[in-house]
């Protein structure tokens, strides 16, 4: 009796590898295949249908060729491999029998996702990272070491790599104003630019491109914010920049040095922007915050 429910089990464990192994066969991705945006056939899915690869629907009819959470009802986008350059319906994601992996837009342009001739077949794993392997199973490309805007569980985030976020939500997903780097240091550090860029939305309580403006037809030189903020600097009108909130009016010396010290970060020169050690001490007061070098010139001119 005992022997036979041995039997039985190790027979059941043997159909479950079976069924697994099928599952995993079924979802490599072949030399040869190919997916069409806006097609029924247009994804390639993980084993467990967690994650898909392929033509992600954005704005405007385009598509992005990426790796979104298949079963969520939001479909989050989590990877891009065109996201500042989306495709066309009719476009396609390509594996042909040399081993590269294309992504061919409907005007006929190739954008390479991989150039190479080693790739025998590729899969979408079930942790979310798409893997091209040669024949010896050996991976010569992973969507792991190229990150976009998003770190997966068990994914690792190697020294000397950033993220950038989207330009706007879910809305436009090509690349942001605000990079979070891995520093060959070890330290993950979000950049000066993208905190002064940061740092002026939250004080202006507005947006980096305020769109309105363009349909309100607004005569101000409001539409992107650091040159509402300048502009309002240069004619010591300040405060219109916060006459909402009298919280802030109150305080307007603390905003001043805050504005100043966006300004600083996002100084078009690199070099003169300070380190993110120096704003925390200019943020704290610890340390003097001066008149960026253009923002001078251009309230002299206007002086004189």
């Amino acid at each position: 009796m005992a022997a036979s429910k041995v039997l039985v089990w190790s027979l059941l464990l043997f159909a479950f590898s079976l069924s697994s192994f099928a599952q995993v066969t079924t979802n490599t991705i072949e030399l040869g295949s190919s997916i069409t945006a806006g097609s029924s056939n247009s994804s390639w899915q993980s084993p467990s249908g967690d994650f898909a690869f392929g033509f992600y629907p954005v704005v405007n009819g385009q598509f992005l060729a990426g790796i979104w959470f298949d079963k969520m009802p939001e479909r989050t986008l989590v990877w891009s491999a065109n996201r500042d350059d989306p495709a066309q319906i009719g476009s396609t994601i390509n594996l042909p029998l040399n081993g590269q992996f294309v992504l061919t837009h409907l005007n006929g342009t190739e954008f390479f996702i991989y150039n190479g001739t080693h790739t025998s077949s590729a899969l979408m794993r079930n942790n979310g990272n798409l893997v091209l392997q040669d024949s010896s199973s050996k991976i010569v490309l992973q969507s792991f070491d190229f990150p976009t805007d998003t770190v997966l569980l068990g994914q690792v985030l190697a020294m000397g790599q950033e993220l950038y976020s989207n330009a706007n939500g879910s809305v436009d997903y090509s690349t942001g104003q605000y990079r979070l780097l891995l520093q060959m240091d070890g330290n993950l550090v979000l950049s000066a630019f993208s905190f002064g860029v940061m740092l002026l939305e939250i004080i202006c309580a507005r947006r980096h491109i305020d769109l309105n403006r363009i349909k309100e037809e607004s005569e101000e030189d409001d539409l992107l914010l650091p040159d509402w903020v300048v502009s309002c600097m240069i004619s010591r009108n300040l405060e219109i920049v916060v006459r909402h909130d009298p919280e802030v009016l109150s305080d307007f010396e603390r905003f001043e040095r805050m504005a100043m010290v966006g300004l600083w970060c996002i100084y078009p020169d690199p070099i003169l922007r300070p380190s993110m050690n120096k704003v925390v001490q200019m943020l704290e007061g610890t340390l003097e915050v001066g008149i960026p070098p253009l923002l001078q010139d251009q309230i002299q001119m206007c002086n004189n």
